[in-house]
């Protein structure tokens, strides 16, 4: 499958994390690269779309991590900050609840990225971001870029009912917003997939991508929905960053040809590589896994349960 080349780069905002993985079963994997917006923008390199990181790195990037994202991304929007970088643990249960506890002093800076008055000028020009954040953050970026499209998935801890009023506002700014199933059903306080997705398209968002892991994904607009399995993959060895990976590789899609139902399978096909491996999936793109890429996509195609209002 060949795609047209995107117009601008799509900017990522968010910082690289070094994650420290503990599974349900005691297994760990130390000094693992991750961070949203990197697996974004691996999301978006699998399907050959320019996902350029605007956000900081400290003082201390472990080199092997450094030079898997260094080798496979441009790091022209990374800013270098004279403190620790970004660590967490990422504590798996059975369940599939991850709990994320950050091992510095200042996660915070981090998370709220640097100003976007900070975008280097190669990238000032970019007509589409994707968003990792909370409410006031995008808010800020949306009155930065009145004509960008932005994808927000929005920060976890944020998705809580207090926020609720905040976040059902701000859907009418979005081009396209995607939170989980557990995230959504903790700010709207409904149970059912597809009650949430009516919900958020309802408030006002023009696409809507319901991500549910395991049990698979819903990409909606008021006129079309699209229902997906996950991509089975036997052993899943980690799902940390499938979400993220999944919404890049979604907006990669949607940015350029506008088809929900190839941007949908787009990002079930990106996650399924991501959760074959430990970390970000920036994986060579040689035939073979061009192939492979191919032949999943054609897969989930084959497996979408369409509807239209």
């Amino acid at each position: 499958m060949t795609t047209p080349e995107i117009d601008s780069p799509i900017i990522c905002v968010g910082a690289p994390f070094i994650d420290d993985i503990i599974f349900p079963d005691g297994r760990s994997e130390m000094c693992v690269l991750g961070g949203g917006s990197i697996h974004a923008a691996a999301g978006m390199r699998i399907f050959d779309a320019p996902g350029v990181p605007f956000g900081y790195m400290g003082n201390d990037m472990p080199e092997r991590p450094y030079q898997a994202l260094a080798n496979a991304l441009d790091l022209s929007g990374m800013i270098r900050l004279n403190q620790p970088h970004i660590r967490a643990w990422q504590l798996f249960e059975w369940d599939g609840r991850r709990t994320e506890l950050y091992r510095v002093d200042d996660p915070v800076t981090y998370q709220m990225g640097p100003p976007i008055d900070a975008i280097p000028a190669s990238l000032r020009h970019t007509q589409h971001v994707y968003l990792l954040t909370v409410g006031r953050v995008f808010a800020e970026w949306r009155a930065a870029f009145p004509e960008a499209m932005l994808f927000w998935e929005p920060h976890q801890p944020y998705m809580q009912a207090a926020n609720a009023p905040e976040f059902r506002r701000l859907l009418k700014q979005v081009d396209v917003v995607s939170p989980n199933l557990l995230e959504a059903q903790s700010l709207y306080g409904l149970e059912t997939a597809n009650e949430l997705v009516d919900a958020m398209l309802e408030d006002g968002a023009p696409v809507v991508v319901l991500r549910m892991g395991e049990h698979g994904s819903i990409a909606a607009t008021p006129d079309k929905r699209v229902t997906l399995p996950a991509y089975p993959i036997e052993p899943v060895v980690d799902v940390t960053g499938a979400g993220n990976t999944y919404c890049g590789a979604f907006f990669a899609m949607w940015s350029q040809h506008r088809d929900l139902e190839l941007a949908a399978c787009a990002g079930a096909t990106a996650a399924s590589f991501a959760i074959e491996q430990i970390g970000v999936a920036l994986i060579p793109l040689d035939e073979d896994v061009i192939a492979e890429r191919d032949q999943r996509l054609a897969w989930m195609q084959a497996h979408a349960e369409i509807t239209h209002a």
